[in-house]
């Protein structure tokens, strides 16, 4: 029995219902008063996507008197029944008002259940053992066949024949009904296909991935009665491809953000198909630039034929992959050194091969390296020249550093490894299976867990992307790896973390240079204590050799007969001489005690005079007169002593030594500002040209000749900058020079 209700409908202005059949409540659930009164609109009642249908039927105009559609209306219970609706317009004599005759039918009560002897066997037996999902629809989108297979994907049902007189609506949640007939109508419009790659649901809730084409069936005069359907199964294949997405996601992020500058280039020619933005950096070009040229032609000239012998090898087969050093010419003419290494890549055209080229810039590393190789033959030769005693002690150098490739991880919002490359492995000392089942927080050193967790939880809140520090891994045989460390997260679109990307590099070897430089420059500072010694001892020695003549002239004159009638007097004499050289050595105990690095409260003024009184004589005797301008209001420094005194004896020697004339003159001034103590020695000496100033602080440097060690004053400026300091040095060629010793008062110390 055919469900149907007609309407009869005004179109002037807005639309008003003048006549409804009785039993339209048992087609879409409301009550015939409820469209005469105006409290339900049929309009209203047609579902969103047929709005096109909709606006046809209801347009206040005639374009054609009549004709049929398929469309869908919400029922009063919320569900979606799927109409035939048949139409007729004309124009009211009376009124001239536009009225509208629609007849709506239930589509599910226009399918006829064909016996089953109409059912052909072969057609049964498809529709039960099919893989794929089948169907057959009216012109109404009422199944009409379908296969068992889509029992698994519709409720209620149980078998296939359940489907049979039913649309989407009823077997299918609304949201996938709704793209299924979406579909439809395309065919129902007359193309030839539909096809669209769709998602499913299976009845356990389980979704999956379909290719459904949708085909017009015809009868023998070409009009469409109906479709016939087929959706393939590809969730495996959409599994796969969903992996290979991500997988080259992963690696893609990898590549770009990489610190290393990473490239793909052709084996044969060199060109360069592809470079991450830290390579065209490092080669200093633009990543288009990079594009039109070969690594042949940004090569430094004397490292090209080793490349080209090494590539020779790995395109014959005689290597899988080699590292070396070698430089690149920027646009500017200057190099950058690069730490490179090549590694072939697996392509299917034998005859095109290709090569992963992974560099890092070392240009600072190389001129730490010979700035380290300077420091040690300068050393060597200073030792040498003092004294031959000190050769087995000479600190030994290493100039070659390997350069490792970097770590690299994937590692996941609970801390754990998801992927890590072999170089990971080597630094940890893991293979991948047991770093698999271990998180990074197990292998960073105790004291470094904090700091890094801090980092991790500023990342996870949000706060930031990603963070770069320095820690300390464990290795598995306990050893302690310094390694710098960047991570950054990859999130989902909902923002949740969905992993990080993490690079590790190890720079043990780099730690331990820093401590060895530190231990150089120490000897360097005792190296020029030995020689401000030395320079000390002919003062000293100066000192006690006039009254210890004195004293042995009168012991001589004690024991002549001659001088008895003075010997009282002799005696007192040669008593007060003993009493001088006494007094000279308290004062060379007091001077020389040493103050094992701990700072006290002292007076400039009291620590300069100490130091005139054992190199100011020398200095008076070259005929320098020494001015003093001490302040009165002067206050106290926190330093450590005998540090202070031999900055100190170095300006005044330094002083001392650049004055020839015998009218020359030093001149001490000590004044203070609110933070500083300020110690000025100034001479009338040669003076220093200005090319030379710059330089005065270098280790080795020196304008005294072989006099000079270039020592002292590198030295000096070491001591005061810890002291939180500075010495600044102004100077004219043949007028003089001004040493400025700069300290902060006590309290103030940087």
């Amino acid at each position: 029995m055919i469900l149907e209700s007609k309407f009869h409908i005004s179109l002037a202005g807005s639309a008003s219902v003048l006549s409804v059949s009785d039993n339209i409540d048992e087609l879409i659930g409301f009550k015939k008063d409820d469209f005469l009164k105006g409290k339900i609109s049929l309009e209203s009642r047609i579902h969103p996507h047929d709005r096109d249908i909709s606006d046809e039927l209801f347009s206040n105009e005639i374009k054609q008197a009549s004709g049929s559609y398929n469309f869908r209306l919400r029922h009063a219970d919320g569900q979606i029944c799927c109409i035939r609706g048949e139409y007729n317009k004309w124009t009211d004599k009376g009124s001239k008002n536009i009225i509208l005759e629609l007849r709506l039918q239930d589509s599910k009560s226009l399918w006829k259940q064909e016996s089953d002897q109409e059912i052909l066997p072969n057609f049964k037996s498809m529709m039960e053992n099919t893989n794929d999902y089948i169907y057959f629809k009216d012109r109404n989108h009422v199944f009409t066949g379908a296969s068992q297979t889509l029992v698994s994907l519709t409720e209620p049902s149980t078998h296939w024949t359940d489907l049979l007189g039913k649309t989407d609506y009823d077997v299918f949640p609304e949201n996938y009904a709704d793209i299924y007939y979406r579909l439809e109508k395309q065919v129902f419009s007359g193309i030839d296909v539909a096809h669209e790659i769709q998602e499913t649901m299976d009845n356990d809730g389980n979704k999956g991935w379909v290719d459904n084409r949708k085909f017009p069936i015809r009868d023998d005069h070409n009009k469409i009665i109906g479709l016939f359907g087929i959706a393939r199964i590809i969730t495996d294949q959409k599994i796969a491809e969903e992996k290979l997405r991500l997988s080259e996601k992963r690696f893609r992020t990898v590549f770009e953000e990489a610190p290393l500058g990473v490239a793909l280039i052709d084996s044969l020619t060199g060109v360069i198909y592809e470079a991450n933005p830290r390579f065209a950096e490092i080669a200093g070009r633009t990543k288009e630039e990079m594009a039109t040229i070969d690594w042949m032609s940004i090569t430094h000239p004397d490292d090209v034929q080793e490349d080209l012998d090494n590539m020779a090898d790995l395109n014959a087969g005689k290597i899988t992959g080699f590292n070396m050093n070698k430089r690149y010419i920027k646009p500017d003419g200057s190099h950058v050194w690069i730490n490179m290494t090549i590694a072939p890549i697996t392509v299917e055209d034998k005859t095109k091969p290709r090569h992963l080229c992974m560099i890092e810039d070392i240009t600072q590393r190389k001129a730490f390296e010979n700035e380290l190789e300077a420091y040690r033959k300068n050393l060597k030769k200073l030792v040498d020249f003092r004294t031959n005693e000190l050769k087995e002690s000479l600190l030994r150098f290493k100039t070659y550093f390997e350069l490792p490739l970097i770590g690299v991880a994937i590692t996941s919002p609970q801390k754990g490894w998801i992927e890590v490359n072999q170089k990971l492995c080597d630094i940890l000392g893991y293979n991948q299976e047991e770093l698999f089942n271990l998180t990074w927080v197990e292998l960073t050193h105790p004291d470094d867990v904090a700091s890094d967790l801090d980092q991790f939880d500023k990342v996870a809140s949000g706060e930031t992307e990603g963070y770069s520090i320095r820690k300390r891994f464990i290795r598995k045989d306990k050893v302690v790896v310094f390694v710098e460390l960047s991570a950054r997260c990859v999130r989902r679109s909902n923002g949740d973390i969905d992993y990080f990307v993490t690079l590790i590099n190890d720079i043990s070897e780099q730690v331990e240079i820093e401590k060895r430089v530190k231990e150089t420059q120490a000897q360097l500072a005792h190296a020029d204590k030995l020689s401000s010694l030395g320079k000390l001892v002919g003062s000293v020695a100066h000192e006690f050799n006039n009254p210890l003549f004195g004293v042995m002239n009168l012991v001589d004159q004690l024991a002549d007969d001659d001088f008895a009638d003075q010997k009282t007097e002799l005696s007192r004499v040669a008593k007060n001489e003993c009493q001088r050289m006494a007094g000279m050595i308290k004062n060379l105990q007091s001077f020389y005690k040493p103050s094992e690095g701990i700072e006290t409260d002292i007076k400039i003024s009291n620590l300069t005079e100490d130091v005139l009184l054992i190199i100011g004589k020398d200095i008076k005797q070259k005929g320098i007169k020494i001015v003093r301008n001490f302040s009165e209001s002067e206050t106290t420094i926190k330093s450590v002593e005998d540090q202070i005194k031999q900055v100190v004896i170095n300006l005044l020697q330094n002083a001392s030594d650049s004055i020839s004339g015998s009218d020359g003159e030093i001149s001490l001034t000590i004044e203070s500002d609110n933070s500083n103590m300020i110690l000025k020695v100034q001479d009338n000496g040669k003076g220093i040209p200005k090319e030379d100033i710059g330089k005065l602080f270098e280790p080795f440097f020196t304008t005294k000749g072989i006099k000079g060690t270039g020592l002292g004053l590198s030295v000096s400026y070491g001591i005061v900058k810890k002291h939180g300091g500075e010495i600044a040095v102004e100077s004219e060629v043949g007028k003089g020079s001004i040493f400025s010793l700069i300290l902060p008062v006590s309290g103030n110390n940087k």
